[in-house]
């Protein structure tokens, strides 16, 4: 389970604004307490990647 998570706010930073509606991409490397990397999330075609896209709703 992640130890952080995305609030809403750019930069992650409560005292900046909250981001707009919209489309946005996102990239993520990460390393785990226990030292394995993450490789990333498969997507609906099987490829494997530590990018992909998010929809803010309002």
């Amino acid at each position: 389970m992640p130890l952080e998570s995305w609030n809403g706010h750019v930069d992650n930073d409560k005292n900046e604004e909250i981001v707009q509606p919209g489309n946005y991409i996102w990239k993520v490397s990460a390393t785990f307490v226990d030292g394995s990397v993450w490789r990333g999330m498969e997507d609906t075609n099987g490829n494997v990647g530590t990018t992909g896209t998010v929809t803010v709703i309002r």
